[in-house]
């Protein structure tokens, strides 16, 4: 009996595993939301940020997104520059138009959630610019037309 519960238990955790990893959604945000990081250290992993109420004290804002264009049906992973070069040009203009202020005479600072090689192969080539506070201190409330 204990060997049938044991083998009827890790069936159960198989099947529960490969649905979450089919399910496993590709992060996606909005500008207008509000990440929060909930992990630690230099690197941030995606499952490692919540997106919170903007009211709230939070780690950044999205002020957009950009698209990574690669040709292909199925592209291979361009690599870490290539995503850093497309944000990089594609980030600033979008800070602008949202928060009001080119991002060179901001206060503010800016970081981008690009797709690690991991996400990429399923599909995610979505680059969030998001807004965020000078010294790694929070914001609290929307900078959307601050001019800040």
């Amino acid at each position: 009996m204990v060997a049938v519960l044991a083998i009827v238990a890790v069936s159960w955790f198989v099947v529960v595993r490969a649905l979450a990893t089919a399910l496993n959604l590709l992060p996606t945000y909005t500008a207008g939301q509000c990440p929060d990081r909930t992990g630690t250290g230099d690197t941030i992993d995606a499952s490692a940020i919540r997106v919170v109420d903007c009211a709230d004290p939070d780690d950044g804002e999205v002020v957009g997104l950009d698209p990574v264009s690669v040709p292909g049906e199925n592209p291979a992973y361009p690599g870490l520059p290539a995503i850093e070069s497309a944000a990089s040009a594609a980030c600033p203009p979008l800070f602008a138009a949202y928060i009001g202020v080119e991002y060179e005479l901001s206060r503010l600072e800016m970081i981008y959630l690009y797709p690690p090689d991991e996400t990429w192969e399923r599909g995610d080539r979505q680059i969030a610019c998001v807004a965020t506070a000078p010294g790694g201190k929070q914001l609290t409330g929307s900078m959307t037309g601050t001019a800040r």
